[in-house]
């Protein structure tokens, strides 16, 4: 019996142990992604354009904002790009349309910001570092 209790103690504690891993090495892995023809841009300028202060890159290319539908990437995002949290964010998008008619962008998945990021210079969004592929990365 305690051999039992030994051995299940051990896999609870393992298991917590390594969920704790797996969550702090995809903290951070978010990164905004813009078409590889497309200018390098700052922090500042991607605060601007997911603010909605502006819809347009550095070089004036006209740029959309897609947001991702997954919480745990949104929620990551918001944290270290924008340094407010996800109601903030999406507050802000509220008060801009209300205020300025900017349509609020449309939360969609990972695979479909890469697809349009990837497919045309008119989009900026944010998926997991690993599913970055073929795309400029904002880091």
């Amino acid at each position: 019996m305690k051999i039992k209790t030994i051995v299940m103690s051990f896999f609870i504690t393992a298991s917590i142990i390594i969920g704790g891993a797996v969550t702090s090495l995809t903290a951070g892995e978010v990164v905004v992604i813009i078409n590889k023809s497309n200018p390098a841009i700052s922090l500042s300028d991607i605060k601007k354009i997911f603010k909605a202060s502006t819809n347009r890159l550095p070089n004036g290319q006209k740029v959309k904002v897609l947001l991702n539908k997954n919480s745990s990437v949104y929620k990551e995002f918001c944290s270290k790009y924008m340094k407010m949290s996800v109601r903030s964010v999406n507050n802000k998008w509220v008060k801009k349309n209300i205020r300025d008619g900017v349509p609020v962008p449309r939360k969609v998945s990972s695979s479909v910001v890469l697809m349009m990021v990837k497919n045309s210079k008119g989009f900026i969004g944010f998926v997991e570092k690993s599913k970055a592929k073929g795309v400029k990365i904002i880091e």
